[in-house]
């Protein structure tokens, strides 16, 4: 029998060579286990960062949204620099604004239709990477006439021979050096009502160009000889509501308005001769004010300026007072009265030549002229009534929004579409959102 002995020294070595192998393994797997939580963490960073970006690019975008819509005043224009904006070219900027670490720069395009570049900033931490992320928000104008004629409450078309129609004062396919021409007349002039009771618009006999729209479940009355629809249907001879030319969706946002400036801070109008002829009041381009307005049979008040009238109480006019619209010039009426009565206005014109402004207060307007008006009214608190005596026919060019509106005359009513696109602006909404 032979005994072997295994030497010490060579099981030691195979054991130490084991040990490093083993450790070796270990090692490069922690190495690559941490280089893949790192790595990871990075990735997670980046992440974070990138996503933080577009929210920061978000906030710019709010911020633009309301510099737009911020203390927008019914009729009176938008201040693009108000906020720290300041106009750089034909843009406007903000300064840079800071959330925390991150930042963001914004800028808009102004028109009817503004475009808003906003770029958000996040640094990437432990990098000193900043990640950027750019939005583009199309911001569409609403105007504050985007149909013929608008009531919160009622609308009652209770006259004799009263019409509907539009027609586009900045295109001379739908009119004629500017005025209403009949031969080019569309049926663009929709006429609604945010009320959604039964019969909350009564269309009587009347002949509209348009659509009828009231609110949510409410419904229009129409009477035997009544025709609402396209040229086509109303030209025809038909009868009745055309077929989709009545809908219950109609929301629309009715503001007040707000004074144009501090009661009595305006300029008194004077009268004298311009032209030869004798007037009661003339007003230039500037601010006026009057505590009241009492116009008599013949009185005539001119406006040969940009003009604002601020009458913190009621307005009369009596027989053929007469406002007048020199070419080229405009006036903006504001009224804080209870009642307004008015009778010849702006005979002859553009809509955009005189507005008509009721305030909170205002809670009745009266258009008793024998001729045409030719403008835009906006007096959301307000019965609008249009009427009188006699057979001639009253002819209306512009515009109207009301608290109710009633009709009880002979009429032609017809919509200057080109209100809708440059009138006045109810505010700003995003239209469209792009990421560059």
């Amino acid at each position: 029998m032979k005994i072997y002995f295994c030497k010490q020294s060579r099981l030691g070595g195979s054991v130490l060579m084991m040990t490093m192998i083993v450790t070796t393994i270990v090692g490069i797997a922690l190495a690559s286990y941490l280089y893949l939580i790192r790595f990871q963490n990075i990735s997670v960073v980046h992440s974070q960062a990138w996503n933080a970006s577009l929210a920061v690019a978000e906030a710019g975008v709010e911020e633009a949204l309301a510099q737009l819509n911020s203390g927008v005043k019914i009729g009176l224009p938008l201040n693009w620099s108000g906020n720290g904006w300041i106009q750089s070219g034909s843009n406007y900027v903000a300064p840079q604004r800071a959330l925390g670490s991150s930042y963001y720069n914004v800028k808009i395009l102004p028109g009817s239709t503004a475009v808003i570049y906003s770029t958000g900033y996040t640094a990437v931490t432990y990098s000193g990477v900043t990640a950027a992320r750019v939005v583009r928000v199309t911001a569409t104008n609403q105007s504050l006439f985007s149909v013929a004629m608008a009531a919160q409450k009622t609308i009652d078309l209770i006259g004799n021979d009263i019409a509907i129609d539009s027609y586009d004062s900045t295109d001379s396919r739908y009119s004629t050096g500017g005025y209403y021409d009949p031969t080019k007349s569309r049926d663009h002039a929709d006429v609604a009502t945010n009320n959604g009771l039964t019969n909350s618009f009564s269309a009587g006999n009347a002949n509209i160009k348009g659509r009828i729209r009231t609110g949510p479940s409410g419904s229009p009355s129409i009477g035997p000889n009544g025709s609402v629809g396209s040229s086509a249907w109303v030209d025809g001879g038909n009868k009745g509501i055309e077929n989709g030319w009545f809908s219950d969706d109609f929301n629309y946002q009715f503001p007040d308005v707000d004074p144009p400036f501090a009661p009595g801070s305006g300029a008194t109008p004077k009268g004298g001769i311009y032209n030869g002829t004798n007037y009661t009041y003339i007003m230039g381009t500037d601010n006026y004010s009057l505590s009241t307005l009492s116009m008599k049979t013949g009185d005539k008040m001119l406006v040969a300026g940009d003009a604002v009238l601020y009458i913190t109480g009621n307005v009369t006019m009596l027989g053929s007072a007469e406002i007048i619209v020199a070419p080229g010039a405009s006036m903006k009426f504001y009224v804080g009265g209870a009642s307004a009565d008015v009778t010849l206005v702006n005979t002859a014109g553009s809509p955009f030549a005189f507005q008509y402004y009721g305030l909170p207060s205002n809670t009745s307007l009266t258009w008793g002229g024998n001729d045409e008006y030719v403008g835009t009214v906006y007096a959301p608190s307000a019965t609008f009534t249009m009427g009188g005596g006699g057979n001639n026919i009253r002819d209306f060019q512009g515009s109207c929004v009301a608290g109710a509106v009633k009709m009880n005359g002979h009429f032609n009513f017809h919509y200057d579409e080109s209100l809708a696109r440059n009138g006045p602006s109810l505010g700003y909404v995003a239209s469209s959102w792009s990421e560059l």
